[in-house]
Formats: C-alpha cells, sequence, structure tokens
C-alpha cells in the first residue's frame, strides 16, 4: 500500500514516546531499543482517538492489558498475537518492518518487499523505525493473518490480526486487508471482552451468579398411605452433606471447580393431609398457584408447618432483604414418600417468620437416583436447562439430559460445559475466527479439580462460528479419572474421547431448538444436507415401490421405501456423531475416527464446518491433544543431529502423522527423508537415516503428504 499525504499530523508517540509541544512535533524518533531476545515476542496495539492513529508493536515497554492507558490518549486495543523475535529468523518467515511518518504522525508495519530495508531508511516521509520480527508466510498451526488496512481520512496504518475484521469486512472507514503473514494467534489472551459477549457468568437467578455458598433446605415429606422412615431426614442429609461418599456437596464443589456449594440449612419432615387434584404441571412455572397442582400444594403445607414449628426463615431474606425468600437466597428440596405429581414452583406466606418463599423449589421422590437429585437442584440455579431432545443423544453426558435409573442408583457424570460456562464455573479456550487450524492439549474434566496449576488446560476449547450466537465446545471425557464424571456414558459404551457440542442461543443469549434433520437409515444414519423435509419421494424404477432421493452429501438415491426415515431435533446443544455428522447415537470423538466434520444448522444453513482429530489418551489417562482444520505443522526449535542417533523437534505438529512427511533439504541434493521414531503434538522424535543422508547442513521441513505439495516453515539443522 503506497502512502498518501494530505495534511499535518502531530507526533503519534512512537515506540521511546515523544515530546507533546509544539516545538517538537516533527521531533525525530528515538533509538530503536535492543533487539528482543526472545524467540516469541507479543505483539501489541494501541489506539489515540485524538490523533486517529493505530499503533502496533512488539516493544515491551509498550505491553499493556485491558483499560490500560497511555498520554496522552493512547488506550490499549488487543495482544495481536506472537511473532518471532527480530533476532530469530526462519526459512518460510519475512520480517515485519515499522516505519514512522512525523509529518502525518502515522505508524506503519508491513512486510512488503517494496518496503524492506535497514533501520534508518527514510523513504516517502517515512522512517524505517526498527523491525519488530518475522512472521510466517503460510498458514501453519495455531497461527492467523495479520492484514494492513488504510484510513484515508484520518492518513492511519493499521495492522491487526483481529477476527473480527478481513478483507470483505473491513474496520469502519478503514480499507485493504491484506494479509502481511500469519502470526501466532493470541488464543486465551486478551479475550475477556469475547468471553463476556459469549455469556460468561450470565446465566443467574434473579441476578444473583451461582459463585460461592448458597443454603438448601429439605423438606421430607410423608402420608398416611406411605409414611416416612424415621432415618429420612438422617439418611437425606447424609446423601446431600455428607463428609465421605457420593454426595450433593461434593458433586456441586467438584463440578463447579471449588465455585459453588449447597450448605446445610436443616431438615424438616411433615405428613400430608387434605390433598386433592392431580394435575400435572411438572416444568414450568406459570399458573404454579392454581388448584390441582399436588407436589405444589403438598409444599405450601410443609413449609407452613415448619414455619409454626419454629424454623426461622427470615434468616435466609438477605439480598436484599425485602420480606420475599427467593431461590437466588435459599434452596428448597422436597423429598416426597411416594409418587405425587410434581412441579417446580412455589409461593407461600409464612406468617411466623413474616416473609414470603416464592420462586422454585426441587421436587423429588424419596427413592430419587442421584442424578435425579442433583438434575432438580440443578434447575434452582439454571431455571428450565433440559437438554434431552427428541433423540437424548447428551444422556450421560450432561446432568441435564435423561437421568433414567432405579431406586439406589448412585451413577454421576458431569454437566456440560456450556451450562458450566454460563454459571461461571469454568471459562472456555476461545479460538478466534480466521485460524488456520491448530491443536491444544486438553485434561479430563474432572482431573486437578481446584488445581490452578491444570486450570488452563482443564478448560474446554470453543471455535467460534459465524457470530457469538453460534459455536462449538470440545472437551475431554475419562471417566477412568474417577471424581463426579466417574459414570459417564454413551451409547455406544465408550469411556473416554472428546464431547463435542453445538451450542445456538438466541438474541437474548438463551438456548434454541436446533431444527431437526432426516435420518435416512438407507444411508446408514447419515444426515441430509438440507432442512427437513427437503427430501424427494419417486418411484425410480417403475416398480410401484416409491423411493427417497437424498439430497445429502452425496445426493445418493435411498433404496428404501420412503417415510422409514426419523425426525430428530435438539434443544440447546447435542453430542454429534460420526463423520459427515452422522446421528442417531451419542459419540465421543477418538482417535480412530479420524478426521471428521461437524455441521452447523442455522437461519443460514450450514454457515460453518469444523474439523476435528483427537489423539490418543495420555498413558496417565489425564490428557489428549484437540486438533482442528487442515493447517501445516509449525517448528519451532531444533539442535544438531548425528546420524543413526535419536534426536528431538519441537513445534505443534497435530494429534497425529497423518501422512506428513518429515525431510531434510538440501539445494544440491533435494530432499531426503527422515525416520520418524516418535510423533507427539508438540515434540518430534527423529532419526537421519546414514545411509542416505550425508553429513553436512540441511534445512528441515515436514511436508503435507508424500506428493511434498506443501510444507510447514523450515529450521536450519546441521547433521555431522
Amino acid at each position: 500500500m503506497t502512502p498518501r499525504f494530505t495534511h499535518l499530523l502531530f507526533c503519534a508517540l512512537p515506540l521511546a514516546g515523544c515530546m507533546l509541544d509544539a516545538a517538537d512535533d516533527a521531533a525525530p524518533l528515538a533509538d530503536a531499543p535492543a533487539e528482543l531476545t526472545g524467540a516469541n515476542v507479543e505483539l501489541y496495539t494501541w489506539y489515540s482517538p485524538s490523533r486517529g492513529d493505530y499503533f502496533t508493536t512488539t516493544d515491551p515497554a509498550w505491553a499493556g492489558s485491558p483499560g490500560a492507558t497511555r498520554s496522552p490518549d493512547y488506550r490499549f486495543v488487543r495482544v495481536e498475537g506472537h511473532i518471532l523475535g527480530a533476532a530469530w529468523p526462519q526459512e518460510g518467515t519475512t520480517p515485519l518492518y515499522h516505519w514512522w511518518n512525523p509529518t502525518r504522525g502515522d505508524n506503519f508495519l508491513t512486510t512488503s518487499s517494496a518496503w524492506a530495508g535497514t533501520v534508518g531508511t527514510v523513504r516517502s516521509g517515512y522512517t524505517l523505525f526498527r523491525i519488530e520480527g518475522h512472521v510466517y508466510q503460510r498458514p501453519l498451526m495455531d497461527t492467523v493473518p495479520l492484514r494492513l488496512y488504510w484510513n484515508g481520512s484520518l492518513e492511519d496504518n493499521w495492522t491487526s490480526a483481529d477476527p473480527d475484521y478481513s478483507d470483505w469486512t473491513p474496520p469502519p472507514s478503514y480499507v485493504g486487508g491484506g494479509i502481511q503473514g500469519y502470526i501466532l494467534a493470541p488464543i486465551d489472551r486478551d479475550q475477556d471482552v469475547t468471553r463476556d459477549q459469549l455469556g460468561w457468568r450470565t446465566l443467574t437467578r434473579n441476578g444473583v451468579a451461582a459463585i460461592g455458598n448458597r443454603p438448601l433446605f429439605t423438606v421430607a415429606i410423608g402420608f398416611s398411605d406411605a409414611p416416612l422412615p424415621s432415618t429420612a431426614c438422617t439418611t437425606t442429609t447424609a446423601l446431600q452433606f455428607g463428609a465421605t461418599g457420593t454426595t450433593i456437596r461434593g458433586y456441586y464443589d467438584e463440578v463447579s471447580s471449588r465455585r459453588f456449594a449447597w450448605t446445610d440449612a436443616g431438615c424438616f419432615t411433615h405428613v400430608a393431609t387434605d390433598v386433592v387434584g392431580t394435575t400435572p404441571n411438572e416444568g414450568t412455572l406459570a399458573g404454579s398457584e392454581a388448584a390441582g397442582n399436588e407436589s405444589y400444594r403438598i409444599l405450601q403445607q410443609a413449609l407452613l408447618a415448619a414455619d409454626t414449628a419454629g424454623v426461622d426463615f427470615a434468616r435466609f431474606d438477605t439480598t436484599p432483604r425485602d420480606g420475599q425468600v427467593q431461590v437466588h437466597e435459599l434452596g428448597i428440596v422436597a423429598m416426597f414418600a411416594r409418587d405425587v405429581v410434581r412441579e417446580r414452583g412455589i409461593s407461600v406466606y409464612l406468617p411466623r417468620s413474616r416473609v414470603w418463599i416464592s420462586g422454585e423449589a426441587a421436587h423429588l421422590n424419596l427413592n430419587a437416583t442421584f442424578a435425579q437429585r442433583a438434575h432438580e437442584i440443578m434447575h434452582m440455579l439454571v431455571a428450565t436447562s433440559d437438554e434431552y431432545g427428541s433423540g437424548f443423544h447428551s444422556e450421560g453426558l450432561t446432568l441435564m439430559s435423561a437421568t433414567s435409573g432405579g431406586a439406589g442408583d448412585m451413577r454421576t457424570w458431569y454437566l456440560d460445559p456450556f451450562l458450566r460456562m454460563r454459571l461461571g464455573w469454568i471459562e472456555p479456550r476461545i479460538v478466534p475466527r480466521g485460524m488456520a487450524g491448530g491443536q491444544f492439549p486438553v485434561d479430563a474434566a474432572q482431573v486437578g479439580v481446584g488445581d490452578a496449576s491444570r486450570a488452563w488446560t482443564r478448560r474446554p476449547v470453543l471455535f467460534q462460528g459465524p457470530s457469538n450466537a453460534e459455536y462449538y465446545l470440545a472437551e475431554f471425557r475419562n471417566s477412568a479419572k474417577g471424581g463426579y464424571d466417574a459414570n459417564m456414558f454413551t451409547w455406544e459404551n465408550q469411556t473416554n474421547g472428546f464431547a463435542v457440542w453445538q451450542v445456538k442461543t438466541g438474541a437474548d443469549g438463551f438456548p434454541i431448538t436446533i431444527p431437526g434433520i432426516v435420518i435416512t437409515p438407507g444411508d446408514n444414519g447419515r444426515i441430509d444436507a438440507t432442512r427437513a423435509g427437503d427430501d424427494v419421494f419417486q418411484d425410480s424404477n417403475g416398480d410401484g415401490v416409491v423411493e427417497l432421493v437424498t439430497p445429502g452429501p452425496d445426493r445418493a438415491l435411498q433404496t428404501v421405501p420412503a417415510g422409514d426415515d426419523r425426525y430428530w431435533d435438539d434443544v440447546l446443544m447435542f453430542v454429534r456423531g460420526g463423520s459427515n455428522g452422522q446421528r442417531g447415537f451419542s459419540s465421543l470423538l477418538q482417535p480412530q475416527h479420524g478426521q471428521r466434520s461437524y455441521y452447523g444448522y442455522g437461519p443460514v444453513y450450514l454457515p460453518f464446518v469444523m474439523s476435528l482429530r483427537a489423539g490418543a489418551p495420555s498413558a496417565d489417562g489425564n490428557r489428549a491433544y484437540l486438533e482442528w482444520g487442515d493447517a501445516l505443522p509449525r517448528l519451532d526449535w531444533t539442535g544438531s543431529a548425528t546420524r543413526d542417533v535419536t534426536f528431538d523437534v519441537g513445534g505443534a505438529f497435530g494429534a497425529s502423522q497423518r501422512g506428513r512427511v518429515v525431510s531434510l533439504y538440501h539445494p544440491a541434493l533435494g530432499n531426503r527423508d527422515v525416520t520418524v521414531v516418535s510423533w507427539e503434538a508438540d515434540r518430534l522424535r527423529l532419526r537421519v537415516p546414514s545411509a542416505t543422508v550425508a553429513a553436512g547442513t540441511y534445512t528441515l521441513r515436514i511436508y503435507g503428504d508424500a506428493t511434498r505439495a506443501a510444507a510447514s516453515n523450515g529450521l536450519a539443522l546441521t547433521v555431522y
């Protein structure tokens, strides 16, 4: 991009700063600081609204974080990512030049060969101030494009890797967007705003987040024809708050990453009398005061009895102290000794305590399974967020799906990452839009709960979609690691792998139903790549049998009678199944599945596609790598090599080798393949065969496949 001149701007605070009085408006730049010694350095962006100047640099003196400001009015914008330091060039990288125009007050970063030079070079009014570092010339793992924009009215160049802007959606009043190179993405850095936009810690009750402790009061209710056991309160209290074994308090403590816990507010027993009506109203609050809602009326009666007996409910009226005890101040569990028509509401005035109890309660049978208890209690935190769908695809993978089982069933499994994120119990690792592909180490969800040193790797990976309303979440689950995910299960009886969740929310940020799709048995359960109802029925061969034509991935004619396909939909999210989105059973992504594609369903059909691969679990079962996209591996470091002796290479290589070839290149000799002893996501163990490779200096590269059509960056390697 050729700079243009129209009017004078004052000093834009280049790297070392500048004087602010009029005599120094065009002062020369200070000497550039010493070159950084680290291989990877952060690239920071600041903006001055009064000067209309974006300013991007790796200078550590300009390190910043959200909310930071510098004189006169520079505000920190973001960490663009990481680049190789100026002293660390590699084959496959190019310098990122920083030019400065004191007349225009414009900082200008580019990799264009037309702007190459040495520090101090002057060109078209710009001075080459420093070389910020080196950027990759092609998309590699964990990289995003770095783009250059131009604003003619402000005479300002802006270099950014912000995924919200691209060639087709430039920032306001800026044009261009040409790619200058590829930099390491700022994953998990400077993502607070994005995290909040995705609804982190916004799932509250009455505006209060489920963080800290909350009292839980239990009412055990018997009947004349179904009396309570004498140990009803003792047994229930032990199950909910016991010091050992499987407990409700322990479940919530672990699943919330030690951020939330129920505390024992007491237990009261009551014998119900004069109950009338059996109209079901389960799962709603609307009309909960109407006659006929059996569990509602019984719980009213029991709480009045507890109030008369001296239970002080006024002590729970805390935030605010307004004469009402609501669900964010007190959880209430009603345990019934026989089946009743159950719902979730409660509203009753307690005259002795002089407070209203209002909102929601958990209504359960005394012999409910542990998962059913935890599920209904969770509704006091997440309202009506059931995630059944028409096929129960997430059963065994989230507490808020089906919780079938018989009396005494103590199986436990985790809450899904979407609700844990919305509750503020975990934070996602956000993969920004525009990322070419990459990999993440992911710990099993229950590993190291509460251990700050493992907090980052326990967090689920969030892949941003076309908007904040649609995205994917992936988490590693391994029942062998025990804890409260020990009984995690799928319909395919898997015990470990990656659960991949699709999330869709409405304008209010709350879940919406994912549109239904047709599963065609004649196509081995493959989904149609069209909305349900778009299939074509016809008698293709004139035999009188109407057949189904599926405009799906292969547009194949299905040789099965029409009408045998099944319609599925899902509420909030679901676990995707086999390749091409095969559906019908929940399935965890495992290494033997290879690369799977996951499709989005929204107002614009197939708005984005994710391609994922799973790595094998580590020897201790704590961790597995997740790889996404088709980006080439990235080489970061290596040493010298002695032929026929193993040596290590570091970088980002993906969850598996996938047919990739590691070679040494010499201009006179061409390529010589090396032996891959072991392939790990972040480390290769290699051996140079003496039979085919002579001693000398080579460039080490990784090729996408045996055709060598695409190569990674290269590292110089001396072979002895």
